[in-house]
């Protein structure tokens, strides 16, 4: 099976000849004004008996169509089923849901680490994230003397249908945990260019800032709790 290939609008046209073969393509699937089109126009004749796979271009844009709108329904899904937009109207989630793209992570990759500005909004779509503190702590030495260590300390996990981020991005301020993915995670990520520039408009923003929390921003006691005891067990070795 061979189809012959020839530059320009005719069989008879002369050019360059080239040939298609057995999984080869020609065509294309969205129409291109021909100002637009950076080749010339081709003409395909058949040189054997061929058999020719066609795909409609109609059927082709039906198809995106549908793709579209059931990846449309998946996000809105999971956006409604976090926590802090269960009480969201649609019109509103449907802003964010023309923002979103999906990206996977593998097991053990650090999101974002303590003290920096994470550069997204995350929407957990399917496996976990495990959620850290840098704790300042002191490891005793030898003749009473103590050293100043620095570790991180497993605070909890986010799962499936859990979001984190509006705070960091929206505020422009560091993120107070390190998050390290459990296994594969798939995210529906909001990027912080998405969310300043002209796409997200102010009333969503605000609406985000108001409903968003910190994430396991309610472990701060605990932590400065720990810093506490850490500095009186310091004190006490250093008077007994």
């Amino acid at each position: 099976m061979a189809l012959g290939l020839t530059m320009g609008s005719a069989p008879w046209t002369t050019g360059v000849a080239l040939s298609l073969r057995q999984w080869s393509t020609f065509g294309t699937l969205e129409a291109t004004p021909d100002a637009e089109l950076e080749t010339k126009p081709c003409t395909v004749i058949t040189e054997d008996n061929c058999e020719i796979l066609k795909i409609s271009a109609k059927e082709y844009a039906k198809l995106k169509s549908d793709t579209a709108k059931l990846e449309n329904k998946q996000k809105l899904k999971l956006i409604q089923q976090c926590p802090y937009y269960e009480e969201w109207p649609t019109l509103s989630i449907n802003e964010l849901i023309a923002l979103i793209k999906w990206k996977k992570f593998p097991p053990g990759h650090v999101i974002v680490e303590s003290g920096n500005i994470i550069s997204f909004v995350a929407y957990i779509n399917s496996g976990y994230c495990n959620v850290y503190r840098n704790i300042i702590g002191f490891l005793k030495l030898p003749r009473h003397k103590v050293k100043k260590t620095q570790k991180l300390v497993y605070m909890g996990k986010l799962d499936e249908k859990e979001s984190f981020g509006e705070i960091s991005v929206l505020l422009q301020v560091p993120f107070t945990c390190t998050i390290i993915t459990g296994k594969e995670v798939e995210l529906a990520i909001i990027e912080d260019k998405d969310i300043f520039g002209k796409q997200l408009d102010q009333v969503t923003k605000q609406l985000m800032f108001l409903t968003a929390k910190p994430t396991f921003g309610h472990l701060t006691e605990f932590v400065s709790a720990f810093h506490r005891l850490s500095e009186a067990s310091i004190l006490g070795l250093r008077t007994s």
